[in-house]
């Protein structure tokens, strides 16, 4: 698909986290405000909306952690589940590090916060997820015109045919085969119809 295409749909989708500074761009449709959220605000905020990038702090207020927001998210049978995420945590050992990949976590970052450490690693997953999600449209979009191209294919060579086709669909009752139905027929089957109709009358 032309970049244009792909970047008109990607407006209406994806925030933007320019590398060359610290100011975030949005579509307007997709502005949401930054706040603090608890687990479980930050589930419900999750389950209700689109996001393309999740940051959490390994603890977070309410009733489950930072790690079992993680963890739900990765069990989503959705896209949902593959939404990139960033937790923030004050240690640093490897049991930690093992964990929270193990978990899911996209990636890691320790506090207290370095804030341009912090938005490179925003823009990097965001401009992975950007090239990933490119990659899956222009996939899309060639399968979807392969299809066409065999549908083409395929309806002229039906429609050519000397040799009178019919297509047929089987009808079920109780999971059984009980009749058939045509779905379409080439017009040398609908000629050889006609005329057999023809003698029939006469």
């Amino acid at each position: 698909a032309p970049d244009a295409d792909f970047d008109a749909w990607f407006q209406k989708h994806i925030y933007h986290a320019p590398f060359g500074g610290m100011t975030w761009r949005a579509h307007r449709t997709l502005l949401r405000q930054w706040r603090s959220l608890s687990k479980d605000e930050a589930w419900q905020h999750f389950q209700r909306h689109d996001y393309d990038l999740v940051l959490t702090d390994i603890v977070l207020d309410g009733t489950m952690s930072g790690l079992a927001l993680v963890n739900g998210i990765r069990r989503q049978t959705s896209t949902k589940g593959d939404v990139p995420t960033i937790a923030m945590t004050a240690f640093d050992d490897k049991t930690r590090r093992i964990e929270l990949f193990n978990l899911g976590v996209t990636d890691y970052i320790l506090k207290p916060l370095a804030e341009e450490e912090l938005f490179v690693r925003i823009g990097s997953l965001l401009e992975m997820r950007r090239l990933t999600a490119k990659i899956d449209f222009e996939r899309q979009q060639r399968h979807t015109e392969e299809l066409n191209r065999s549908d083409s294919r395929f309806q002229t060579l039906f429609a050519n045919m000397t040799e009178g086709v019919a297509l047929h669909e089987l009808v079920y009752a109780n999971g059984q085969p009980v009749d058939y139905r045509i779905i379409s027929v080439n017009p040398a089957y609908a000629a050889s119809r006609l005329a057999a109709d023809r003698v029939a009358a006469d």
